[in-house]
């Protein structure tokens, strides 16, 4: 018997390395708590559950794997707690737009756009909760991007962040706005565009709401303006 795997060169463990194949199987189930696992509410259950699982040929190297909803669920050989590993989650999206009636600025001002008119949204998991403003279905990671268009001015500057609830900390501190982009006006007639993204931390309905900045002088029309979120996983 070669001790080394021909493909990979790994090690081969010899036969007296193996487990005690049921011997150490039932050692392992039969030495954790009942109620470390919610499918385990019993002892009954847990044996049941264990006989059944070797009758159907059960085998174990190093650890016990128990699957329960979407959470599987690992213990080490001779431990004595089971430690949850997330396995099924996917990214999920949206994204909300506003084109027409957009608006206008305040002069020297972080500005939000609480107003739900006119917005169209992409949104299967509710995340857009109005205006611009998006809120944490699920306590994770989340990618935000957004686009604010000025109207053409010569004058100052403009930018872009995002605004969390209260208490949620996204860069800044808890319940401080981030700005993602900050620029002078671009010369000549043209319009600006601000735009920038953020990965952060988010708990489960906490929002973050698109923010704009402008130093023109005087009230300034917005032509366009976008926010969407990505939620990436959960935060383990």
């Amino acid at each position: 018997m070669p001790t080394t795997d021909p493909l990979t060169g790994a090690s081969i463990p010899l036969n007296s390395d193996a487990p005690d194949g049921p011997g150490q199987i039932k050692a392992a189930v039969f030495g954790v708590s009942d109620n470390t696992i919610p499918y385990f509410t019993s002892t009954a259950l847990r044996d049941s559950a264990y006989s059944t699982w070797v009758a159907q040929g059960g085998v174990m190297r190093n650890s016990l794997l128990c699957a329960v909803g979407t959470t599987l669920y690992r213990t080490i050989s001779g431990g004595s707690t089971w430690t949850p590993i997330i396995v099924d989650y996917e990214n999920r999206m949206a994204n909300a737009r506003r084109e027409v009636n957009t608006g206008s600025f305040p002069n020297n001002a972080w500005t939000t756009f609480g107003s739900n008119t006119d917005w169209i949204e992409t949104d299967p998991n509710g995340m857009h909760a109005n205006g611009g403003t998006i809120t944490a279905v699920w306590t994770g990671w989340y990618l935000l991007t957004g686009i604010i268009w000025y109207n053409s001015h010569n004058t100052g500057v403009r930018g872009l962040g995002f605004t969390p609830s209260a208490g949620a900390d996204i860069g800044e501190g808890a319940g401080n706005f981030l700005r993602v982009d900050y620029r002078a006006a671009i010369q000549g007639g043209d319009d600006t565009i601000c735009n920038g993204s953020w990965v952060t931390p988010l708990t489960a309905g906490a929002t973050v709401t698109l923010t704009g900045f402008q130093n023109s002088g005087a009230l300034m029309a917005i032509n366009h303006v976008a926010i969407a979120a990505v939620y990436l996983g959960p935060n383990t």
